[in-house]
């Protein structure tokens, strides 16, 4: 059976439509990275620019994961979502939900890199989060809040980031990124 022209019309209005929707995510998740870059930028405390998006995601190249290009003394990999799809109930429903998914796929990327796994996650109307695993527990008096979370035996903690970047937390990373760079040597 042969479609009208009306219906054809309206599939392409329709694929246009899904075009445009994608490309407007793909530039909200970019300005979202540009923003994180910046803003660890002055959190490490070194030249602007030394954080930086990765191309494609970091499907740009093998030595590049995740989500930010970050400096060699970093000891963490960065995934960064800014998405719509998250919701917070997903952290206390035993092993369900994106945020889950997000976090046991970054864990996987940066054990076989041996690296930390960060991952940063907004939506619209909510502050920027960090969820970060038991490796960094040592962090956690410095905050000034945080929640521990348990996904089927996995523990993380998430806190604001506002609250997470502080001058302790950075001087501990620090240590790490030592410690980090002389194992993986």
């Amino acid at each position: 059976m042969s479609q009208t022209i009306e219906e054809m019309n309206e599939e392409m209005r329709k694929s246009i439509g899904r075009s445009k929707v994608g490309r407007m995510s793909k530039r909200k998740g970019s300005r979202f990275e540009l923003n994180l870059a910046k803003q660890l930028d002055l959190f490490w405390k070194v030249p602007k620019g030394t954080f930086r998006r990765c191309p494609l995601s970091g499907g740009f190249d093998a030595r590049f994961s995740g989500d930010l290009i970050v400096p060699n003394d970093f000891p963490c990999l960065i995934e960064a979502k800014d998405r719509e799809s998250w919701h917070f109930n997903e952290l206390f429903k035993e092993g369900k939900g994106k945020l889950l998914d997000w976090w046991l796929e970054q864990e996987k990327i940066c054990s076989r890199q041996n690296k930390l796994a960060l991952l940063i996650f907004t939506k619209k109307y909510q502050p920027d989060f960090i969820m970060f695993g038991p490796k960094l527990k040592p962090i956690l008096k410095f905050l000034k809040y945080h929640v521990k979370v348990v996904f089927n035996g996995t523990t993380t903690y998430v806190t604001e980031f506002d609250n997470f970047m502080c001058d302790k937390v950075r001087d501990h990373l620090k240590i790490e990124g030592v410690k980090y760079a002389s194992i993986s040597q």
